[in-house]
């Protein structure tokens, strides 16, 4: 049954794609969060199914820009209802999904919450340091002048960096958040 469960969630990630996200680098974050997210499940003894299935889900209200993770709970409700998912472990679900984000307008970030929540929310992070910053960076060029641009990027990757909170997260963290670092102060506009 979970195995089923896994596969329609992820046939309705990579087919339900936000229009803001409609890009390669949305796929390699959501595979990056689930691979991160069922591996921390796993060495901190939390439920590798939830973890999978909201890192899966995490981002798919990500049209509703900085209060994207309630959004993203919203539709994971209905869906994880039409798969007859029991209620404690959807609600388990949903909370991992609300609770994923860094502080934003309008967005909350709670400490004190199950391992779940904590797995994904580092996942988040560390596929962020890893891959996402260089979409990041691209979308801000596109808003505004470089030096603006790598200034919100440099923010950008610190929040997430700080967002993760487990051990053996940090330590992933700490080995992607020098290379985003760099990629992002070094940037050259082409020209």
């Amino acid at each position: 049954m979970r195995a089923k469960i896994v596969a329609k969630a992820d046939d309705y990630f990579r087919n339900n794609i936000p229009v803001s996200r409609i890009d390669d680098s949305y796929l390699r974050h959501v595979e990056l969060v689930r691979k991160y997210s069922v591996e921390l499940a796993n060495q901190y003894g939390g439920d590798p199914f939830v973890a999978e299935i909201a890192a899966l889900l995490h981002d798919i209200g990500a049209d509703a820009g900085p209060v994207h993770a309630e959004e993203s709970a919203k539709t994971a409700k209905d869906l994880l209802e039409q798969w007859g998912i029991e209620n404690s472990v959807k609600d388990k679900i949903l909370s991992a999904i609300i609770h994923h984000s860094m502080v934003q307008e309008g967005e909350y970030f709670v400490e004190e919450v199950p391992i779940e929540d904590v797995v994904v929310r580092d996942a988040d992070g560390i596929a962020f340091l890893e891959d996402t910053y260089i979409f990041f960076m691209a979308k801000q060029l596109k808003k505004m002048p470089i030096d603006e641009a790598k200034e919100v990027s440099l923010r950008k990757i610190k929040g997430m960096f700080n967002k993760v909170k487990t051990e053996k997260g940090i330590e992933i963290a700490k080995r992607y958040y020098p290379q985003a670092e760099n990629y992002i102060n070094n940037y050259h506009a082409d020209v």
